[in-house]
């Protein structure tokens, strides 16, 4: 044979008009659109249930008498879809008629960016998310009853604009550790959810770029 099968493999894959093996570009092609189609639909199934989770958290708060908690996760939750919104635009935007490798990677840089942008955002919200928990059950109708019998059994305890002192401080130390380590708490969590499709991704982007050199 004049070519080997490993030449012949990188050709096709390096000459988008080689005739040589038509079906090899086409694979790459396919496995590509499919994981970028998965990861897309996937993240969007996310941000619909974040979206979902405010509303849903907003109508239940007020008959349990914790209506800030509910408004203010809702806040939360709407900034979280709408980001991701904006995001998923930014995607749609990459030019698909590029060689499938060029376009994989185009995704990849996105992926990564928005992984980014989410870290840093998770900073924010897990501790604020923590405090609005807190805060909002702490002066619910529940939490007056709470306060009422605590002061009953405690009458002794430090307060300080009808919060405990000791509590607040516990509180904000546990949103000041979730906002330290948040990078790790988010991609453990990307871990859980799409871990087997970035694996996917990175496979395939190895498998490209060896056949390159």
């Amino acid at each position: 044979m004049d070519k080997s099968i490993e030449s012949i493999w990188k050709e096709g894959f390096m000459d988008e008009e080689a005739l040589v093996v038509p079906k090899l570009n086409d694979l790459y092609s396919q496995k590509s659109a499919t994981i970028v189609d998965k990861f897309t639909r996937m993240l969007r199934i996310n941000l619909w249930a974040l979206a979902v989770a405010g509303v849903v958290a907003l109508v239940a708060s007020f008959p349990l008498g914790i209506p800030y908690l509910g408004v203010l996760f809702c806040l939360q939750m709407a900034v979280l879809s709408l980001t991701g919104k904006r995001h998923l635009a930014r995607l749609a935007q990459t030019d698909r008629g590029a060689s499938s490798y060029d376009y994989l990677k185009a995704f990849d840089t996105w992926l990564k960016g928005t992984i980014a942008f989410y870290t840093r955002i998770y900073r924010i919200l897990y501790p604020t998310l923590v405090l609005t928990i807190m805060a909002g059950m702490w002066f619910a109708d529940a939490g007056t009853s709470m306060q009422k019998t605590m002061l009953k059994e405690f009458p002794d305890l430090f307060m300080l604009y009808g919060l405990p002192v000791y509590g607040t401080i516990g509180t904000l130390f546990v949103a000041l550790l979730l906002g330290v380590f948040a990078g790790p708490l988010y991609r453990f969590d990307l871990a859980t959810v799409y871990g087997g499709e970035m694996k996917k991704l990175d496979e395939l982007i190895a498998d490209m770029e060896e056949l390159r050199a």
